[in-house]
């Protein structure tokens, strides 16, 4: 079967693979001379009924070839316990968002040209499609009737300006989330009589404040970078984006970086741009509705920027929003070349990356020294290990 796959894709290939090359354009542009870079990372440690999350968020500013930090990464971790358990990873992801939108909005205060983020902004704005959707969906039909009677963005109490990214700050921001969202549901649960009813609306609560949260973040962010006028810029070492192989009749076989990575073989200092599709339509999701339509109709709009800085390095992907011109796409991708590394991967980012990435084991090794303090017996339980992890079959 493997082989079947690579002939068809090769028959295929042949066609568009030429095509590809000679539409590539040389990098050109005036590179910045004030950047800011910001990555982060989590790691989640399941437990019984809880999941213990560790994050970090290295942020840096480079002016005039030198160096400086404003976030130090995992030499700064931030721990939250998530609960209840239901969709914890993704939540833990969302969480991670938020703090890294929170040092984006911190570096644009610094006199900067750009700032540059590790990721996607597709992803950025495709977060409501995802958990939140499935924790509206687990709802039914009382949905909207719930929706309704939930704060909205200016009313959930929660101030993000001029908020801090140092670890108690952002350990209070989670707090302050959470509380709200307990606050909320001890406030409505009684509208339901089941258990199980209650559970779900529980879940959707939790959801539905942080993805709040998230989509402010968001809005605060890009309504600054828009007014400062110091355009942001998403870039992603993978990507599953399929916009290149639909314009080129090729969806479901390949993703456009497999197939860059394989029409660009011989390339280097290349790239080429596409205009990013519409975000859908509005689906049901666990979040201030008004909110989710102003962004995705204030900022639905976005580019799509392939680009590959050294013939046997990777193929990368840039995403920005619209209200970034092409003058300024042209300037950053100047930039990561000037910058890029002998594999064809921009320094400032790799060095975030590093800062930032945690030991796998540390949310392990801070949830079990929870569990060893707790006292209370149900709470204990909750921060217990596995069963496997008891029997000794991590």
């Amino acid at each position: 079967m493997e082989h079947a796959l690579l002939h068809v894709s090769e028959e295929l290939l042949r066609g568009v693979e030429k095509e590809l090359a000679e539409e590539a354009e040389p990098i050109s542009g005036k590179p910045f001379t004030s950047t800011g870079y910001v990555d982060g990372s989590n790691v989640v440690e399941p437990r019984r009924s809880i999941h213990v999350a560790v994050f970090s968020v290295a942020s840096i500013l480079l002016k005039n070839g030198k160096y400086s930090a404003l976030a130090r990464g995992a030499e700064e971790p931030i721990v939250s316990v998530i609960v209840p358990k239901s969709y914890g990873e993704q939540r833990a992801n969302l969480l991670m968002s938020i703090i890294e939108l929170l040092a984006a909005r911190k570096a644009l205060t610094s006199s900067l040209e750009a700032i540059l983020l590790d990721g996607s902004f597709i992803s950025e704005m495709m977060t409501v499609f995802s958990h939140p959707k499935d924790a509206a969906e687990a709802l039914g039909e009382d949905y909207k009737k719930i929706l309704d009677n939930l704060p909205d963005a200016e009313h959930l109490g929660i101030e993000l300006e001029d908020r801090d990214i140092s670890p108690n700050s952002v350990m209070g921001l989670f707090k302050e989330i959470s509380d709200k969202a307990w606050q909320i549901y001890k406030e409505r649960n009684t509208m339901f009589e089941k258990t199980s009813s209650k559970k779900s609306f529980l879940d959707f609560v939790c959801v539905y404040v942080e993805t709040t949260v998230y989509l402010k973040a968001l809005r605060d962010l890009l309504t600054a970078s828009r007014e400062l006028q110091v355009p942001l810029f998403w870039v992603a070492k993978d990507s599953e984006t399929n916009l290149l192989v639909e314009k080129v009749g090729l969806e479901g076989w390949l993703n456009d970086v497999t197939l860059l990575d394989y029409a660009w073989r011989n390339l280097e200092d290349a790239y080429t741009t596409l205009r990013g599709k519409e975000f859908g339509r509005l689906k049901p999701c666990a979040a201030d509705r008004k909110l989710v339509s102003e962004i995705l109709g204030t900022w639905g709009d976005y580019s799509v920027l392939y680009f590959k800085l050294r013939k046997l390095g990777p193929v990368l992907q840039m995403t920005y929003p619209s209200y970034v011109d092409e003058d300024e796409a042209l300037s950053a991708l100047a930039t990561l070349k000037e910058l890029s590394d002998s594999r064809g991967y921009p320094k400032p980012l790799s060095y975030v990356h590093h800062m930032a990435v945690l030991n796998p084991e540390i949310a392990r090794l801070v949830a079990d020294e929870i569990y060893k303090r707790k006292a209370d017996s149900i709470v204990r339980a909750a921060y217990a290990p596995s069963g496997r992890v008891k029997a000794g079959l991590r």
